[in-house]
């Protein structure tokens, strides 16, 4: 009888939790541009898409040779849910983007990814590069895709995997 009271209880917990939208789940990242793990001509700039509002409080990007590039970059005290960030000229070679934040449940957490920047690849004709390729994937607005051949490098944004908890 005991056991019974308790599933019953916490059905209705559940239940309610459901419908208050009161189940929490940590703040991920879910799409960049750069992707990761994609290689592109250049980088004008750096989005970064997150699952819900968050406060991103660490943003660093480091390069093949270990120096930290200069990002005009500084925490954030209101919560956004999409952060775009310009970028210094970045020369050949691999970046590592790490950050961290402060998600609406009050956990930080942090992760990071990496792209390749190669000049040496064509620009994407009729979108600059692919980092540009993230604003319209279905392409929608272009009726007979003239001149858009097939992509070589990886696609500009990705969902990226779940980022480590830190408490």
């Amino acid at each position: 009888m005991r056991n019974s009271h308790f599933n019953g209880f916490l059905a209705v917990a559940v239940v309610f939790m459901l419908l208050t939208g009161k189940v929490y789940a940590h703040s991920a990242l879910v799409s960049s541009a750069p992707a990761n793990e994609a290689t592109v001509a250049a980088a004008p700039e750096l989005k970064l898409s997150f699952n819900g509002p968050v406060r991103l409080v660490r943003l660093t990007m480091t390069g093949a040779d270990k120096k930290e590039a200069a990002l005009d970059f500084s925490p954030d005290t209101v919560a956004k849910q999409h952060y775009d960030l310009a970028l210094p000229a970045l020369s050949a070679g691999m970046y590592t983007v790490n950050w961290t934040l402060i998600g609406a449940d009050g956990h930080t957490v942090g992760d990071k990814f990496s792209f390749n920047v190669d000049p040496s690849l064509p620009a994407h004709a009729g979108h600059g590069n692919h980092a540009d390729h993230a604003n319209h994937a279905d392409h929608a607005d272009h009726a007979d895709h003239a001149g858009h051949g097939e992509h070589e490098a990886a696609p500009a944004a990705t969902t990226v995997p779940a980022a480590e908890h830190q408490h």
